[in-house]
């Protein structure tokens, strides 16, 4: 009988006390974090991670023997990964992946539905704070990109300032905030980590096109939700990567691998959905950047712009839906 079963028993005298509960094997085996990056609303942990601390040596061994991460890398083999989620991995399988985000687009899908049915545009629709959600508002968002897709690919950056090339080979890299870690992953979905400082040979070009792109993004790109602040990643955080992105004449849409899905008007209007958080972010013509969970929506209407905005992303995503199907 399992914990959650034992707790539950009828007879109370049968239930277990708080002592033996900690005794449980559901705290005592495993790895259990003391905390959780916040990105694990919307994106499982990066499981390497997870697998170095359970396999890791207690007490001593936390602060790697007194060595040095550079102490470390220095006696792997030279440029192997650091780690490799491998494809049989339920998270890291590239079918399951598929299949889990066109879900969550179909999830997008319905929730906009249910606010479109209620006619949500009003004439004189409050936007005052009270109606806005902060706390639904995304983990992450793509604040910069860059359309080179005719030549290499389609670069961008993220909310929480890591960078993303999406190849036209169909391989991703992703450099993190801290512009040390690098994630690849190649045509099979397989999650290959690596550094800045070491790195296979075959990554050598892509690596410096995403340092041109990211130039190019700082240089001459402003930040969109740049004024929101932004919890940083750390060691357990996966960074989500773009999974597919198209342009329309009044439009960029781009979703990512967490299930949001953003688009960029022409018009520097911005709206980014989330399935998991049941929201939508506007960012309106003057950089206004307030979060409304949909059932608030439904409630209460919003303005024509969002209105309009999210007519427009229902029809995309069934778009999207749509042609998922004949591939």
């Amino acid at each position: 009988m399992n914990m959650v079963a034992n707790m539950l028993q009828l007879n109370p005298s049968k239930r277990p006390s708080v002592a033996k509960l900690m005794k449980d094997i559901f705290f005592t085996s495993g790895y259990l974090p003391t905390s959780l990056p916040l990105s694990c609303l919307s994106t499982a942990p990066r499981l390497d991670m997870l697998e170095s601390h359970c396999n890791r040596k207690p007490l001593g061994e936390m602060n790697l023997n007194g060595y040095s991460e550079q102490d470390i890398l220095a006696s792997r083999v030279p440029n192997s990964p650091l780690r490799k989620v491998k494809p049989n991995n339920e998270i890291a399988e590239p079918q399951r992946v598929s299949l889990d985000i066109r879900k969550m687009l179909h999830t997008l899908k319905e929730q906009i539905a249910m606010v479109l049915k209620t006619k949500p545009a009003r004439e004189t629709a409050s936007s005052a704070d009270e109606l806005t959600d902060p706390a639904a508002q995304p983990v992450i968002w793509i604040s910069k990109w860059v359309d080179y897709s005719d030549k290499y690919g389609f670069g961008y950056q993220l909310s929480d300032d890591s960078v993303g090339v999406m190849y036209n080979d169909g391989t991703r890299l992703i450099m993190m905030a801290n512009g040390y870690n690098i994630h690849y992953i190649n045509r099979e979905g397989d999650e290959l980590y690596y550094t800045v400082k070491e790195y296979p040979t075959n990554l050598e070009k892509k690596m410096k096109l995403m340092n041109f792109f990211l130039k190019y993004m700082n240089e001459h790109l402003m930040k969109a939700g740049g004024s929101i602040a932004v919890k940083q990643s750390d060691s357990l955080s996966r960074i989500p990567y773009i999974h597919q992105w198209f342009r329309t004449q009044t439009a960029v849409v781009m979703q990512l691998t967490n299930g949001t899905v953003q688009i960029n008007f022409l018009d520097h209007a911005k709206i980014i959905m989330c399935p998991l958080m049941t929201a939508v972010t506007y960012i309106d013509h003057d950089k206004n950047f307030k979060t409304y969970r949909f059932q608030t929506i439904q409630e209460n209407g919003c303005c024509k712009g969002l209105a309009d905005n999210l007519m427009y992303a229902y029809e995309k995503i069934r778009l999207m839906l749509t042609n998922s199907q004949t591939r």
